[in-house]
């Protein structure tokens, strides 16, 4: 899969950073990517990228845009998510998927293979492939958003293209050569689609194809998941037509013929999603994968079938151990990169964004003291006020009182100018505001100046009183004592 770990500098396409390659095809590599937004908000993403040299055959390029095209129209928690499709500055095509850190079917198989002769896990194999069918049949009643059935035919269910998460969840992936009704580019005669060990008769006879020959192959992986062994390829055999012999001719063993420890009722149900004849199949893979879910509840216990996720770490422990260790080092790598870049460099829209907020924020303290700047003058001049009018209560008080009401008469010739025009008598009224003012500061200054004077006169008669009580208290003690003494 590819997914040794590598020092190599992480590349953006668009708005993704690549972290590191998960794995690569004949059309397309696909790369651990991530997303960053506001507030240290990140995505983890699969970014399937097309080969620069493809981009000049259109016919690649259409079936590129096929494969996004189709997969975004399955809704199903069994089916992997397609997010975005867009293109790279170089002009290479690429699709954005969910990314699911898991193992493939594929790689838990070869695990089960290579350990000792024992009995294989028969009941969480099932729950797996049981899973497997509710995604594909999700994609076989798939929609246009307008209810247009897709008709999606997958014709390429392979363990390679079964996902199961380390959350237990099983998730079916890479619809690149399915076949749809929206779909632009058509088979040719002739053409076959796929992976040879897992066609249907119908496939390998180059017929029409509908949902039942999903239903065959999603059989051929179920058997050799199962048994441990390969149905329809060897390991030294790899020519395609002496497997469409087989598959066209081989005699099907039933399961709990080849392994002792198959129930029955399991080797049935897959021994009729293996019928040449697609009428004696199940014709959905919904049937299927409930038929098979009866059977495991009424061969196994339900912790036999519980659990999945433990058995996903277990049997996927080096490729989950490694695809981990990938993701955190390039998680790390990119952390540091960003924290050596000057600050205007990290993030150009986050930068872009706080600049914005800074303007706004300012502009907005700007017009929220644009009313103290108007008023401004006002407040100043009433300070003014008050600060003479008390001087001028000051000097009153010690008998100098005159010149301060002299203050008021001297302003009396602007107040009583005869009225020219209306120009005038605003200017008169503006004048006579502040003074008013004046006059009021001044009586509340006196005003207060008085209940002063009279707390102090309170306060000393208070004294003298409490001088009077102490010296008759005194006179009471000496004559207690002299009292005593007699």
């Amino acid at each position: 899969m590819g997914l040794a770990a590598r020092n190599t500098t992480p590349k953006r396409i668009g708005r993704y950073e690549l972290l590191f390659p998960i794995g690569s095809g004949g059309m397309a590599e696909v790369y651990a990517a991530r997303i960053v937004g506001e507030a240290g908000f990140q995505k983890l993403v699969a970014l399937k990228r097309m080969h620069g040299g493809m981009t000049g055959n259109e016919d690649n390029v259409t079936m590129f845009l096929d494969e996004a095209r189709i997969a975004a129209d399955i809704s199903s928690p069994h089916v992997v998510s397609t997010l975005d499709l867009g293109r790279a500055e170089d002009g290479t095509l690429f699709i954005v998927m969910e990314l699911v850190v898991g193992v493939p079917l594929s790689s838990i198989n070869k695990t089960l293979s290579g350990a000792e002769n024992g009995p294989r896990p028969i009941g969480m194999l099932c729950e797996i492939l049981s899973q497997a069918a509710k995604g594909l049949h999700d994609a076989h009643e798939a929609k246009t958003p307008t209810g247009t059935p897709l008709g999606i035919v997958h014709r390429d269910i392979s363990p390679h293209n079964i996902l199961v998460g380390v959350d237990g969840r099983v998730k079916l992936t890479d619809f690149g050569v399915a076949r749809a009704a929206m779909r632009n580019t058509q088979t040719s005669t002739g053409q076959f689609k796929g992976k040879f060990a897992y066609f249907s008769p119908e496939q390998a006879r180059g017929e029409d194809l509908d949902r039942r020959s999903d239903i065959f192959a999603l059989g051929i992986v179920t058997w050799e998941a199962l048994s441990g062994e390969r149905l329809f390829k060897t390991e030294k055999e790899s020519n395609p037509l002496n497997i469409l012999e087989r598959i066209l001719w081989q005699d099907i063993r039933p399961l709990h013929e080849f392994r002792m420890d198959v129930p029955k009722e399991i080797s049935d149900v897959v021994s009729k999603a293996l019928q040449r004849d697609k009428l004696d199949r199940w014709q959905t893979a919904a049937e299927f994968g409930l038929a098979l879910e009866k059977a495991i509840r009424d061969s196994y216990s339900r912790s036999e079938t519980s659990g999945l996720s433990d058995f996903v770490r277990e049997a996927g422990a080096v490729h989950l151990s490694l695809m981990q260790e990938n993701i955190r080092r390039a998680l790390q790598r990119s952390r540091s990169q960003e924290s050596n870049k000057p600050d205007s460099t990290r993030d150009p829209e986050r930068t872009e964004t706080a600049l914005t907020h800074f303007e706004t924020s300012h502009t907005r303290s700007i017009s929220l003291s644009s009313p103290f700047k108007r008023y401004a003058p006002w407040v100043v001049f009433m300070v003014a006020v008050a600060f003479i009018a008390f001087i001028s209560a000051r000097l009153g008080s010690q008998g100098s009182a005159a010149p301060a009401q002299q203050s008021v008469p001297t302003s009396s010739p602007s107040i009583a100018q005869p009225e020219n025009s209306a120009a005038n008598a605003a200017n008169t009224e503006t004048t006579k505001q502040p003074l008013d003012e004046k006059l009021k500061c001044s009586k509340r200054i006196r005003f207060l100046e008085k209940q002063l004077k009279q707390s102090r006169q309170t306060t000393k008669q208070r004294q003298h009183h409490l001088l009077e009580v102490k010296a008759v208290a005194s006179d009471d003690d000496e004559n207690e004592q002299q009292l005593a003494k007699r």
